[in-house]
């Protein structure tokens, strides 16, 4: 349902924990979830995508911190990666996100699989954010399932 509405991909990890957003019963967007390669305790946040009748309304900050906060509650880290002006400006002004690194990575002896050149991130900024919990949890628990 919601693979024709990501900018990259639609293709998913097969090992993506997938939490899907609702809206009076109506499903709006979804998180997905990986284990964050070779740091241990750690999440990665791999994919967001929010209807476009829903975006622009908080729908997607509301997804993202309720799902960090239940891998937070259980006891881990949570990062996600972006290039997406709207997320990044979300963000950045939230209390509960933490900017940890910005700009152009190299992706040095790292080969793509054929047709997929255009998701690499060295052709674009990206922003590198952490999930940290400074006071009560942000984000509205109702809205996942």
């Amino acid at each position: 349902m919601f693979r024709r509405y990501h900018y990259l991909s639609g293709l998913l990890h097969k090992a993506a924990e997938v939490w899907v957003g609702t809206i009076g019963g109506k499903e709006v967007a979804m998180v997905a979830v990986l284990q964050f390669p070779m740091r241990k305790g750690w999440k990665r946040i791999s994919r967001l995508v929010v209807l476009p009748d829903y975006q622009g309304v908080g729908v997607g900050s509301a997804m993202l911190n309720a799902v960090a906060n239940k891998y937070y509650e259980g006891g881990w880290q949570i990062n996600i990666n972006t290039s997406s002006p709207a997320i990044v400006f979300a963000l950045k002004k939230s209390s509960v996100w933490a900017l940890g690194r910005y700009g152009r990575v190299n992706s040095i002896g790292f080969k793509q699989k054929a047709g997929l050149d255009n998701t690499l991130s060295r052709k674009r900024k990206t922003f590198s954010f952490n999930y940290k919990i400074t006071g009560p949890a942000q984000g509205n628990k109702e809205i996942i399932k």
